[in-house]
Formats: structure tokens, C-alpha cells, sequence
């Protein structure tokens, strides 16, 4: 079977729990890349050279639903309904993260959620925006915070990744940090923290081990400390933050969350 899409649903297509588990693993492997280890930078590793990684090369002979040139998304070159549907999850990671830790923590969020992965449908960046397009130029901040924002609200619910537990890459990116708090402060939107199973029992079977600084440490994010890739990035959404809220209430409000986030893992032993 098909799916169609109308042109607002063509930027919320995603790409279901199912495909990436039994599809998406093994293409990494194909690709001669370790399943084990490779990270979503290895699956394109420049974005502006000729020589395509995964995703670029997975469409490049595809023409693109959305503006109708050559190359095109990975998620465009999807077909039927247990590949690709109306995104009903954005997933906020850093592609500094093991592209089967993402997969594996997605299936086992669908178990725990009772979830079908065939009807489970992920907007992730780097599958869902067309790497083709971004590649060639640099996409202006506005661009791309009105993608974010449309998605989010489109889809209705976020889930963000952290790992490791101890220090996770999550909290170190000033775009992820940014959508936690939009997905938090947004009507309509529902929003959860996830993490790789291995990195909530290293988390429970350390507890007793741990020094608080540590649980500090990961409530005491600050926003004008994330990275990001483009510097110019950065400087826009601390402007940003800076007139919507400013930057005390905005780590007040992330670090509550990262605090609700760790008591609500301990309260699940």
C-alpha cells in the first residue's frame, strides 16, 4: 500500500520505529560502516562534499516531492504505510549520538508504550530535512527555527534523547536545549526525555556510587554555555531566548525539567 501526502504533510512525513530497526541497521552495515559504534556524523560525514554519505546517496537519484530538483530526502524515497506515515513523534537528539542507540531506545520506547514501530512515525532531522539542500548552502537561522517550530507543533509530541546519563551530548547542544524548552512551554505539545536502556541500569546500578555533584551537574544546565555548529546559530537563539523569557527563567524552567526527568527514572526501579 501507498501512502499519499498533501503539500503541508510533506515536511511531517517520518519514517516508522519499524523501518529503522529492520531497514535503516542494516544499510549502515551495508555501507561498511561498525552497526555497533557508527554515529549519525558517520552516516554523512560532509554535507557539503560531492561524495555522498547514507542518507544524500539513499535519494540522490530521486526527484524531490518538495521543490522538484534532483536529491532528494531519505523519507521521500519511502513507500508504504509500515515505512513512512504523518510524523506522530519528533525525536530532538545530537547526531553526535550511535545511530543504534537512537533505534534501539525508539523500540523500546514502543514496548513500553504498547506502540506498533510499523505505525510509530519519527521526524528526525537528519532523515526528514532534505541533506541534499543543506548541503549546498547555508540555510538561514529563521529557516530553520520555523522548520523546528512548525514540526513540533504539527506533530504534537517530542521525545529527547539523553545519553550518556552521567553527561549527556544532549544537554552540551544549544539547538536541543532550545527544543526541550519550546516542547515544554508549548500548548498542545507533549513532551518526554528518553535514554538508551544500557544508560538508564548503568544510571539505577550506580546510584549508590554516585556523588551528588553529578546529579547537579546535570540540573544546572546553562544555555549560554551550549555549542553549537554554526556559531551564528548560537547567537540567534540566545537573542531569542533572551527576548522571549531571558536566560534565568529559561534554565530555571530546563533545569526543572532535568530534575523531574532523574527522580521519575529512580522512582521507576
Amino acid at each position: 500500500m501507498t501512502t499519499t501526502f498533501n503539500d503541508k504533510e510533506l515536511r511531517l512525513r517520518g519514517v516508522s520505529v519499524f523501518h529503522l530497526h529492520t531497514v535503516l541497521l542494516k544499510s549502515v552495515q551495508a555501507a561498511g560502516l561498525d552497526v555497533n559504534s557508527a554515529k549519525v556524523y558517520d552516516l554523512e560525514p560532509d554535507l557539503k562534499s560531492n561524495d555522498f554519505g547514507l542518507i544524500r546517496r539513499f535519494g540522490a537519484n530521486t526527484i524531490c516531492p518538495r521543490d522538484g530538483e534532483l536529491g532528494a530526502a531519505y523519507v521521500d524515497c519511502l513507500k508504504g504505510e509500515d515505512h513512512v506515515g504523518r510524523a506522530n513523534v519528533m525525536l530532538s537528539y545530537s547526531w553526535g549520538y550511535k545511530i543504534k542507540d537512537i533505534v534501539t531506545t525508539l523500540v523500546q520506547k514502543c514496548k513500553e508504550e504498547k506502540c506498533d514501530p510499523k505505525r510509530t512515525y519519527v521526524w528526525i532531522c537528519c532523515l526528514c530535512n532534505n541533506q541534499h539542500r543543506i548541503g549546498k548552502v547555508q540555510v538561514p537561522f529563521d529557516e530553520f527555527h520555523d522548520t523546528f517550530y512548525n514540526t513540533v507543533t504539527g506533530v504534537g509530541t517530542l521525545w529527547s534523547m539523553m545519553s550518556p546519563w552521567d553527561k549527556p551530548l544532549y544537554l552540551e547542544r544549544v539547538w536541543c536545549v532550545f527544543e526541550l524548552f519550546v516542547a515544554n512551554t508549548e500548548k498542545g505539545v507533549k513532551s518526554e526525555i528518553i535514554m538508551p536502556e544500557e544508560e538508564k541500569k548503568n544510571m539505577l546500578n550506580s546510584i549508590g556510587n554516585i556523588d551528588t555533584s553529578v546529579f547537579k551537574a546535570l540540573s544546572n544546565t546553562r544555555i549560554e554555555d551550549a555549542k553549537a555548529s554554526v556559531a551564528e546559530d548560537k547567537k540567534n537563539i540566545l537573542a531569542l531566548v533572551k527576548k522571549i523569557v531571558g536566560f534565568n527563567e529559561f534554565n530555571k524552567i530546563v533545569n526543572e525539567l532535568i530534575r523531574k526527568w532523574i527522580l521519575r527514572t529512580l522512582e521507576s526501579v
